[in-house]
């Protein structure tokens, strides 16, 4: 049997209520934990159908289900002393983004045991 719940706000105990438009807008739509130095393998996920690699450092992260628009906002880190930025070449779809791993104080890409990628906003 299907159900539905519907609600305006969520109250909890001790620690006060929050409407529920502020989980809904507020809440990751995808994210995603992956080991770049053995497969790209995915620890854990929300929403990500999968990981390409497309080079040292290098990634796009495949969207399950499709995103509104291509105005969301992306981030995310990676561990070994990067960080991850994004390049101004290149426009999210609403069903992938890229995730750039660069080396701290270089310009070289770099894999990392450890990469983490989030994106907020509405879905289709």
């Amino acid at each position: 049997m299907a159900g539905k719940i519907i609600a305006d706000t969520l109250e909890h105990s001790t620690a006060g209520s929050v409407t529920t438009d502020y989980v809904v807008n507020g809440s990751a739509k995808v994210w995603v934990n992956f080991d770049a130095t053995s497969s790209n393998s995915v620890r854990d996920s929300l929403n990500t159908s999968s990981i390409t690699d497309s080079g040292s450092g290098v990634f796009q992260v495949v969207v399950t289900n499709a995103m509104a628009n291509n105005s969301y906002s992306y981030n995310g880190f990676a561990g070994n002393y990067c960080y991850v930025t994004s390049s101004t070449s290149y426009s999210p779809t609403t069903t992938q983004f890229n995730h750039y791993a660069v080396k701290y104080n270089t310009t070289t890409y770099t894999d990392a045991s450890g990469h983490y990628s989030q994106a907020w906003g509405d879905l289709a």
